[in-house]
């Protein structure tokens, strides 16, 4: 087992001197793409969100920081962002709108370096969570909003040094409940944890100092419930990069992707009730109620809410 200092010294390592091969840029930016058609009807008010108004009151600077708090609000309040199976969260709403954040605050920031900074961000997120374990989740932790990006760290080529410091100040950072999920907190938690892996990469390139040579191991410690596998943080690094294989999953319905199959039981049976009466209403008529069984929570925790009216109740109190 490797010491705490190896682990963020190793990992360190590979988020500065990597180089992201040709697939891995082909698939940042369908990401990008995906990212951008899932925010912008949030962001312009094509589709009204009652809780933008208050965020940007709140956060109403125009500096990167306030800028990603605000773009990963709207990435994620659609639950239309892409999500990653490894990662069990979505990993492009906390990554890019950092990345977006300092772009915006520096128009010198390069496509290249753009693209190869979300590659490794999807990297690091990915493989944080793996290394975490099944029972981070299962504790009631939200994964995007504990597991996110020092992907700025990689855009702002931060050296080796500088980004093990980065990442000890992000984990101590790291929060997110599963018990918020319903109202608008939910897609906030992607907005701060875009500004807490912003926030740690400027103090450490400001010259804050940070221990960083245990603070990512006791975060695994801490949050894995004895089920974190701290060398899977670095093994096999970018072979294959994990935004390629098994890559992100862009959503078909704004709904937890793990939902989706019954959605899609649901088309085709409709579809399979027409063929043969060809009238929807008398399907209608004959159902007298739906029963949807998903696997064990142990296995498929992000169902918070078990129960429609649960949800509808949160919302109603958000609003």
């Amino acid at each position: 087992m490797n010491t705490s200092h190896d682990i963020t010294a190793t990992l360190a390592h590979h988020i500065v001197n990597t180089i992201p091969d040709t697939a891995a840029l082909n698939a940042a930016r369908d990401g990008v793409m995906d990212f951008v058609a899932t925010a912008l009807p949030i962001a312009q008010g094509a589709i009204h969100d009652s809780n933008l108004t208050p965020l940007r009151q709140v956060f109403s600077a125009s500096d990167s920081l306030t800028r990603s708090v605000i773009l990963g609000y709207v990435g994620h309040a659609l639950d239309f962002d892409d999500y990653h199976p490894a990662f069990h969260g979505h990993p492009s709403t906390v990554i890019l709108p950092a990345l977006f954040a300092l772009s915006a605050e520096d128009t010198r920031v390069r496509k290249a370096d753009f693209l190869a900074a979300y590659v490794i961000g999807v990297e690091v997120a990915v493989r944080i969570g793996l290394a975490a374990g099944a029972r981070h989740y299962g504790l009631g932790y939200h994964n995007t909003a504990t597991l996110g990006a020092v992907a700025a760290a990689r855009l702002l080529g931060a050296s080796v040094t500088q980004t093990q410091n980065i990442l000890g100040l992000a984990a101590t950072q790291a929060a997110g409940l599963r018990a918020q999920f319903g109202p608008a907190v939910k897609p906030l938690h992607a907005g701060l944890a875009a500004r807490a892996g912003l926030t740690a990469t400027k103090l450490a390139l400001a010259g804050f100092s940070g221990n960083a040579a245990q603070v990512l191991d006791d975060f695994l410690s801490s949050h894995g419930d004895g089920q974190q596998h701290s060398e899977k943080l670095s093994e096999n690094w970018g072979m294959p990069w994990r935004i390629v294989t098994p890559g992100l999953e862009f959503k078909s319905y704004p709904t937890c992707g793990g939902t989706h199959s019954a959605g899609e039981a649901a088309f085709a049976l409709r579809q399979q009730w027409l063929a043969q009466h060809g009238d929807i209403n008398s399907l209608i008529a004959r159902v007298e109620n739906i029963t949807v069984a998903f696997p064990p929570a142990e296995t498929l925790p992000h169902l918070f809410i078990k129960l429609p009216s649960a949800w509808r109740d949160a919302s109603a109190s958000s609003m």
